[in-house]
């Protein structure tokens, strides 16, 4: 089967990751089965996953333009399709959702577009693609999928009648490193390997809630003052985050990782992991976070309540700082609790959000609109 998967970039982030991870599944599953596929990659933006992609035998196509119509690499991409004859198009994200189906029914390829959020950052908010993705999504994709019910539900309004599949998105199995890695990774973070380490992983846009983080921290800091915080992610809030931190007096006790390569190994090697978020669909980052055995301090959005149960983890109020605060000084002062969840949250993880199953799922509902 010819697969093309289109994305807005291939930067890291959610939408990214869970291609890069049907990429390694599907080369897991050429190498034993008869039945081939070809992924293809079509992005319309930067590429920094690319060379990852590609070392699963995947193509990757770059179109670069961030304009909602843009004929040169509309065109092109049109070019690609005929070409191609991609038995099924996936999109991923507002842009490629217009394109893949739209050009999808144009060329008579079926198309299935992705929702991976509740609602659009604003200040990225445009009323023109945002009207022209409903009506693609509603007259032209031949399937809409959800990754988490809240995300359906947060677009069923606009679709109206139209069905929406939900398929929740899946983690990869986070391998174990040495003690002597854990010690080093954490020494060069924080100084002292024995502080307690608290780590949030994602891009530094307003959504993700930092600056409530920080603000939280600041509270922790003043019972805890031997807590750290760690912050993996590059955005254009970098700055003024960075300033945060020293106006709290936490330039010694927290830091801006930036972008990282390492971010599973950084995981297994933290105490405790927070999601500040105030808006989410079903956040990767957390579901690593779980696969990598941490306790989870998250906010109440999005499906987040439906994988961190009272069992794995600690819910609290979106824009809380002094919420989050409160559960993370719970996990400080009780380590085996911490324990307790860590291994819950592994444990649910591994049963509930595997791999293969969701990259055969796809390949599932790809047959089924050959």
């Amino acid at each position: 089967m010819k697969i093309a998967h289109l994305i807005d970039s291939l930067t890291v982030g959610g939408a990214q990751t869970l291609i890069l991870t049907f990429a390694k599944v599907l080369k897991e599953i050429n190498a034993v089965s008869p039945d081939k596929h070809q992924l293809t990659v079509i992005n319309f933006g930067y590429a920094t996953i690319k060379e990852s992609i590609e070392a699963q035998g995947a193509f990757v196509y770059t179109l670069e333009s961030d304009q909602l119509i843009s004929p040169k690499e509309d065109i092109a991409l049109l070019r690609i399709l005929q070409r191609e004859k991609f038995d099924v198009i996936q999109s991923h994200l507002a842009r490629s959702n217009i394109l893949a189906a739209t050009m999808g029914f144009l060329t008579g390829t079926p198309s299935i577009c992705t929702l991976h959020s509740t609602r659009e950052n604003p200040r990225f908010y445009n009323p023109y693609r945002n009207r022209a993705e409903t009506w693609a999504l509603r007259f032209f994709a031949d399937k809409v999928i959800a990754v988490g019910d809240s995300v359906a539900q947060a677009h069923q309004n606009r679709l109206r009648a139209k069905p929406i599949d939900i398929l929740p998105n899946p983690v990869n199995p986070i391998p174990d490193i040495s003690v002597s890695e854990r010690i080093r990774l954490r020494t060069g973070i924080m100084g002292d390997p024995h502080r307690p380490l608290i780590i949030s992983v994602g891009r530094l846009r307003p959504p993700k809630g930092y600056q409530d983080l920080i603000n939280a921290f600041a509270i922790v800091h003043q019972k805890y003052p031997g807590a750290f915080l760690a912050i993996a992610g590059e955005g254009f809030l970098y700055e003024e985050l960075k300033n945060q931190i020293q106006q709290n007096g936490l330039r010694d006790h927290a830091v801006l990782l930036g972008n990282r390569d390492d971010v599973s190994q950084l995981l297994k090697a933290a105490d405790i992991f927070v999601n500040s978020s105030h808006w989410e669909g079903l956040p990767l980052a957390i579901l690593e976070a779980m696969a990598a055995g941490l306790p989870v301090v998250a906010t109440d959005v999005g499906d987040v309540a439906q994988i961190v149960s009272a069992d794995r983890g600690l819910i609290v109020p979106p824009q809380r700082p002094d919420a989050i605060a409160e559960a993370l000084i719970s996990f400080l002062e009780n380590t085996d609790q911490c324990k307790a969840f860590g291994k819950a949250g592994l444990a649910y993880v591994t049963q509930e959000h595997n791999p293969l199953v969701w990259t055969r799922q796809l390949l599932s509902i790809y047959e089924k609109l050959r």
